[in-house]
């Protein structure tokens, strides 16, 4: 299954349906920080799914509907299989258990790392419209998060310009970890959030944009949103 092939799924469920895309996760992690005054989910909300060894076959994610009991609560709770499941105003999982493919991003790599960004209309390796470019360089080393870029059309958007961030505490200053492909002679698409083994560099700020369009992987899925009043 790879991100295109998820958001048909999303969206073949009719209007108003999709994969979540850019402009969705921003408002979530705009939110939190808000709410919380800080990027560092898992200290703020629990650490969630991310502490298994992967065997390295198999789909070890758990079973999404632990948090039901929160409603839309913030906060962790542990499963049937013990394991610690976390939720952000009802979004289960919005960091670790599985990574998420997320729409509307596409990154044009060939050594430069710029994002392109769009709401609607979502296609693979292009930057036409309806994408634009967000006008900011993603970072271009792996590490843990220092610094966000910015400009001023796209400043609701959160992505590395800078991955200085201490790897003995992960903690500061962001505490979730980026992975990239710079280099690579094509585009490239992102995902959110990490997965069941990731531990520390798991969270609602956890990028990754180092795969293809084409990539698929049993540690990988998407999350279903619908926008109310969104037709196109």
């Amino acid at each position: 299954m790879t991100r295109r092939n998820c958001g048909k799924l999303a969206e073949n469920r009719g209007a108003g349906w999709y994969q979540s895309y850019a402009a969705l996760v921003s408002a979530s992690q705009l939110l939190f920080l808000v709410e919380y005054a800080s990027f560092n989910t898992q200290s703020k909300i629990g650490n969630g799914n991310v502490s298994k060894t992967d065997d390295g076959a198999t789909n070890m994610s758990e079973n999404t509907g632990a948090t039901a009991t929160l409603g839309n609560a913030s906060g962790n709770v542990s499963n049937v299989n013990g394991i610690q499941i976390v939720t952000y105003r009802g979004e289960e999982n919005l960091w670790g258990n599985i990574w998420k493919f997320i729409d509307g991003l596409n990154i044009y790599a060939y050594g430069k790392n710029e994002l392109y960004v769009a709401d609607h209309g979502f296609m693979e390796s292009t930057t036409a419209e309806p994408y634009k470019n967000a006008g900011i360089t993603l970072a271009k080393a792996n590490g843990y998060v220092s610094a966000m870029a910015y400009n001023e059309e796209f400043d609701w958007l959160f992505f590395p310009s800078e991955v200085n961030g201490n790897g003995a505490n992960s903690s500061v200053p962001v505490g979730d970890y980026f992975w990239q492909n710079h280099t690579y002679e094509g585009f490239l698409i992102a995902r959110l959030g990490a997965r069941w083994a990731d531990g520390t560099y798991a969270g609602a700020f956890c990028w990754t944009v180092d795969d293809t369009p084409g990539g698929r992987s049993r540690y990988i899925g998407g999350r279903l949103a619908y926008v109310p009043g969104v037709t196109a």
